[in-house]
């Protein structure tokens, strides 16, 4: 998966956890606020079963908290972490809720 992206959009550094899952990781910060939220989006539908496009369509909340965000991810990167029962991707100071 990491070969296809170039860029700015190869941000995902590790997945562990149970891989089919993907519930914990690690996102390269590169300043670049579009690449890291598409990262995180692609994480919330990677462990969805089925080799099908996804595409999510609706969120149903995005919360930002800039200065938490600069202070976990000061050293270039941050932890990802999935949470499926509550349909949930926290990283960094970026928490996104109810993708569809």
């Amino acid at each position: 998966m990491k070969e296809s992206f170039r860029g700015s959009f190869n941000t995902l550094l590790t997945l562990a956890g149970v891989c089919i899952l993907g519930t914990k990781g690690e996102l390269k910060w590169t300043g670049e606020w579009v690449s890291f939220l598409d990262t995180m989006l692609q994480l919330s539908v990677l462990r969805l079963p089925g080799r099908g496009l996804r595409l999510p369509t609706r969120v149903r909340s995005l919360l930002i908290d800039p200065s938490i965000h600069l202070e976990k991810a000061k050293e270039g990167t941050c932890e990802v972490k999935v949470d499926p029962k509550m349909n949930m991707v926290v990283a960094g100071g970026v928490e996104l809720k109810g993708k569809r």
